[in-house]
């Protein structure tokens, strides 16, 4: 009996959970406030009936071993910080975030750090039953790469269309003058989420599969092609200098792979590189000319940054303000620091803040959400304490999780995300060992794992990961990039013994 004779508990599961993770971000880019309750009914709902499949099946899940350690760490520091709090104490700068929040709700993330923490959770739960089930059904793949990309590309098209933000599409929103797609929450953020997923609609155009020569399957193709075309030119329209790079980078990577397709299987000059030189030499190879670049963009672009690197240091720990701040029309004031002229000053302040922060964060963090009531006290910066952007986000999502979630929880938080990497990595490194051409999976798995790694790159300079909508995107691309059947030691000890195989 083939183990996917009986998909009725995943089929049940599936589709609420999928269609949940790929459309949450329609409701404000998933910062809504019902966003908790979105995920509940559609993530939540798919994940109890996957775990009930689970005892009624009498199996266990296909998931790695980590996704436990990680998730635990994650929970736990959750947990012990829900009583941080997340707005400040001080009477001024309460008064002040109020102020700004209703002025602007849409640039205000809204939700308790309950709420935060129960989204979170839930988006690692989908993440688990995602695995589980594509793992077992890897012919769902293109389904849920497929639902990933109509998403985006509605998000893309209306957003084009508009010149902005949808009222249909973002609920409560009220768009910031000249941020298109301001609805989403903010541009940035928008930016992250098109770049996640675009490049799984390049996968679909150009990986090889049944069906695709056939002009069903031609549609197919050109509909993949012009939905990511239309997220990928969405992209441009945002003034976001990090999505922009980041999205050449990701079609550089694409072209250069379909290139490498046309001459042999996946790895026409590879192969030839590794004969010709062993594989460790020409490893070695791309890794330096990896770095050459690396050190070429840093001394042409960045070089004004690096050269004041460690000029900017943060306040410290600052006595509260005991007078209210200067009321001004758009509710931010410019930095009185001299150094505030050097490049990228405030979010290098505010990371400098936030590393001066995490020895008091201590092992379970200030809380979800608690970044806003917790900072204050470590910066004496007018524009840090106005600022609608940086009183809320740390504009690294790395540092944010050590601060809120503490050495246990944030350790957690970017452990996950890395391990999701590194075995991306390992399984892409596999396939280029190959012969053979890519099947459509290994396209998509190898597009998921590219989106999420450029997700991650981007929330070193910014939040997006504080987005329910962008994290329960980033889980289902997750779960794409871990559902290789090969992955799963028990898969392969029961086929083994069994001669059970894996759809697809």
């Amino acid at each position: 009996m083939r183990i996917t004779e009986r998909p009725s508990w995943d089929v049940l599961a599936a589709a609420p959970l999928f269609l949940g993770a790929a459309f949450l971000p329609w409701a404000q880019g998933g910062n809504h406030h019902s966003a908790a309750a979105l995920l509940a009914f559609t993530v939540g709902l798919g994940s109890g009936v996957w775990m009930l499949g689970l005892l009624c099946t009498r199996r266990l899940p296909q998931i790695p071993f980590w996704w436990y350690a990680c998730c635990g760490a994650i929970m736990l520091a959750g947990f012990f910080g829900l009583d941080g709090g997340t707005l400040p104490g001080n009477p001024y700068i309460l008064e002040h975030q109020f102020a700004v929040a209703e002025r602007w709700p849409g640039s205000w993330i809204v939700g308790s750090g309950k709420a935060w923490f129960a989204a979170c959770a839930l988006c690692l739960l989908g993440l688990a039953a995602g695995t589980d089930i594509l793992r077992r059904h890897s012919d769902w793949m293109r389904i849920v790469a497929t639902l990933l990309l109509i998403a985006a590309g509605g998000m893309a098209g209306a957003g084009l269309l508009a010149d902005g933000a949808v009222a249909w599409m973002f609920q409560d929103s009220t768009e910031l003058p000249g941020q298109p797609f301001g609805g989403f929450f903010h541009y940035s953020m928008a930016g992250a989420y098109l770049n996640l997923v675009w490049p799984l609609g390049f996968a679909l155009a150009v990986a090889p599969g049944r069906g695709n020569r056939g002009a069903a399957g031609k549609l197919g193709r050109g509909l993949a092609a012009l939905l990511a075309t239309l997220a990928f030119a969405a992209i441009w329209t945002l003034p976001t200098v990090a999505a922009r790079g980041l999205s050449l980078a990701l079609l550089a990577v694409l072209l250069l792979a379909w290139a490498e397709s046309r001459q042999r299987g996946f790895c026409g000059f590879w192969t030839r590189a590794c004969q010709h030189y062993g594989k460790t030499k020409a490893l070695a190879g791309l890794v330096a000319a990896g770095m050459l670049l690396v050190v070429f963009l840093g001394l042409t672009i960045a070089k004004p940054t690096l050269r004041d690197c460690g000029r900017i240091t943060a306040s410290g720990p600052v006595a509260g303000l005991n007078k209210p701040l200067p009321d001004r029309g758009d509710l931010m004031l410019r930095s009185e620091d001299p150094r505030s002229k050097l490049p990228e000053f405030e979010r290098r302040l505010a990371w400098a803040t936030a590393i001066s922060m995490v020895p008091e964060a201590g092992p379970f963090g200030a809380g979800p959400r608690a970044w806003k009531a917790f900072y204050p006290a470590f910066t004496d910066d007018l524009f840090l304490l106005t600022f609608f952007l940086h009183i809320q986000f740390v504009h690294n999502d790395f540092l944010h999780y050590l601060i809120e979630w503490g050495w246990v929880g944030g350790s957690g938080w970017i452990a996950l995300w890395l391990l999701i990497l590194r075995t991306g990595f390992q399984t892409f490194w596999r396939r280029l060992d190959g012969r053979g051409s890519w099947t459509r999976r290994d396209w998509i798995a190898f597009a998921a794992w590219l989106g999420v790694g450029t997700c991650m790159v981007h929330a070193q300079v910014d939040f997006p990961l504080q987005s329910a909508g962008i994290l329960a995107t980033a889980m289902l691309c997750s779960a794409l990039v871990l559902s290789d059947p090969s992955l799963s030691k028990r898969s392969r000890r029961s086929g083994a013994r069994s001669g059970k195989t894996h759809a697809g």
